[in-house]
């Protein structure tokens, strides 16, 4: 049995401390990069979070601002609650890498590509004053 590191705590364990995600016909196994008790940590700090931080009344993501299903969104590094978001956004974010860095590339491609609307400037800082007159 081979040896995985964890991508939570960096341990080393037997493959059988990790939950499998899939099996392809081929035989080739994948499993999830956590082991399974930095899985249960996380579930049971997600469950307390969700204890302390109700979802809001009105049912609208905190990012989009689109009336959605929420989930609970928080910082997997620090564990630390942020808000409630449609699954788009929260899915969104975690693919830009969870940081403000990862979303001002994206923002900077965005401004790099895009067509302006009539009688609308492109660019980053076009972005920041667009970002700041939203309520």
């Amino acid at each position: 049995m081979c040896a995985r590191a964890c991508r939570r705590c960096g341990e080393l364990y037997p493959e059988d401390r990790f939950k499998i995600t899939s099996r392809k016909l081929s035989g080739k196994v994948y499993y999830k990069s956590a082991c399974n008790l930095c899985v249960a940590e996380e579930g049971s700090a997600t469950r307390a979070l969700r204890k302390l931080h109700q979802p809001p009344g009105d049912a609208s993501c905190e990012c989009c601002g689109r009336p959605s299903k929420l989930f609970l969104d928080h910082c997997h590094s620090t564990g630390r609650f942020r808000g409630y978001l449609c699954q788009q956004c929260n899915v969104g974010l975690g693919n830009l890498g969870d940081n403000v860095c990862g979303l001002l590339r994206a923002i900077q491609y965005l401004c790099k590509h895009a067509s302006p609307p009539r009688g609308e400037e492109v660019g980053v800082q076009a972005a920041a004053r667009a970002l700041s007159a939203l309520p």
